[in-house]
Formats: structure tokens, C-alpha cells, sequence
């Protein structure tokens, strides 16, 4: 397995969707994608793919992704995180009302389940579509409550 140790960037912006929805109100949620207007048709909008493993369960709503309840199994996924292209460094662009805008809110959208074969190859495939000196890889350890919501949109 030849991962590089760098600090994949897409990655940080996990870190801040998973802190920030730690608590349960209704603006918390992320990740529903409006009818109306698709991500994808956002100029200017940036794609990133996440890689997740963790040691939560699969939530029963399948929008939820996991639970707070724990798992004998390791979960692996892939998300695509879209920031909108008004986005302000260090901060986190949440929707005050459901479905998101993505021309100002953050957007996470296609669930990919994966084993750990699997895993490990799709991460490495991502990484080779990336220059050497950008192959960085960062580790977020998640804490108490804190979930992941993903939406159906194509």
C-alpha cells in the first residue's frame, strides 16, 4: 500500500462538517440538495471526495449515513463535498432552512460504500490524479455525537 503522508485538503473541510453538526437542531443538517438548483450546475463550486472510516453504525435513514451507536464492523465510505463558491476560509456555510442553496451552502452528496480492499484502492486512485507534492493524506478522529448527513441528488 503506497499512500503518501502529506495532508490531502478536501479533508480538512471533514473535520469541520463533523464538528460542526454535533449538535441536533435542524440547521445542522447538511448534505439535502435542492431540487432546483443541482450542485453540479454551480459555477465556480469545489468538489472534494472524502474518504470516512469509522466505528459508528449505519443509521437506519440512509440520508443520516451513521449513528451515534457504535459497531463490531469498520464502516467505509466515500462522500463528495461541494463548498460553495462564496465560501469564507474557517467558516462552515450551513443552510438556515432545508433544501441547502449551493450557491452559498455546503453540500455533501454521493455515498459510497466500501470494503477495505476497496477502500484502500479508491484512495490510492485518488491520490495518483494528484501531483506528488499533493498527495496528502489527513486523519480526523471524530468524538461524541457527531454525525454525517448525505443526500440522494445526482
Amino acid at each position: 500500500m503506497r499512500i503518501q503522508s502529506d495532508v490531502l485538503a478536501g479533508l480538512l473541510i471533514v473535520v469541520m462538517l463533523l464538528l460542526s453538526s454535533c449538535a441536533n437542531t435542524p440547521d445542522a443538517v447538511i448534505g439535502v440538495g435542492h431540487p432546483s438548483i443541482p450542485v453540479r450546475s454551480v459555477a465556480g463550486v469545489k468538489k472534494h471526495n472524502i474518504y470516512i472510516a469509522t466505528t459508528r453504525a449505519l443509521d437506519a435513514n440512509p440520508a443520516l449515513l451513521y449513528s451515534g451507536e457504535r459497531s463490531d464492523d469498520l464502516g467505509l465510505q466515500r462522500v463528495t463535498v461541494f463548498i460553495p463558491p462564496s465560501h469564507i476560509t474557517g467558516r462552515l456555510e450551513r443552510p438556515k432552512r432545508l433544501p441547502p442553496d449551493p450557491r452559498k451552502d455546503f453540500v455533501v452528496l454521493d455515498p459510497v460504500p466500501y470494503n477495505a480492499k476497496t477502500f484502500v484502492h479508491g484512495l490510492q486512485a485518488e491520490l495518483d490524479t494528484r501531483a506528488t507534492g499533493d498527495r496528502n493524506v489527513m486523519l480526523f478522529v471524530h468524538g461524541y455525537n457527531t454525525t454525517l448527513v448525505v443526500s440522494g441528488e445526482k
